[in-house]
């Protein structure tokens, strides 16, 4: 990885780290904060930043509306930051309040899945 990827990669993540969801909140106003916090690193955007927030996390290219998130609700960001013309990319799902046991099981199929695939992957 260059080094150019690797600060991409490092903005990413940063910006999804200190990202604080709370009830009452906007999709429009969480791009809003993502936008700024890659700005602050010197950065741009990779793509249009994706919220969906409760029925609208399923659409895998949620434009962030004028939805106010409501505890009990999930809500999927993906972003990415452009450095120096390398791209990032990285998706969490995020629960306000204190998740439903549907939720966690349906999460723990999702993860469960993940870690399979990622242990399959081998070199060639």
């Amino acid at each position: 990885m260059n080094p150019a990827q690797k600060r991409a990669v490092e903005i990413a993540g940063a910006v999804m780290n200190r990202l604080r969801l709370k009830a009452g909140q906007t999709e429009k106003e969480i791009a809003s904060w993502i936008k700024h916090e890659i700005a602050s690193y010197g950065a741009k955007p990779s793509f249009d930043i994706i919220v969906g927030a409760g029925a609208r996390s399923i659409d895998p290219h949620a434009r962030p509306g004028n939805h106010r998130i409501k505890n009990g609700e999930h809500v999927v960001v993906d972003l990415g930051a452009k450095y120096k013309g390398q791209c990032s990319d990285i998706t969490r799902t995020f629960f306000v309040g204190k998740p439903t046991k549907k939720f966690i099981a349906l999460y723990d199929v999702v993860k469960t899945a993940q870690l399979k695939a990622i242990s399959a992957v081998k070199d060639g």
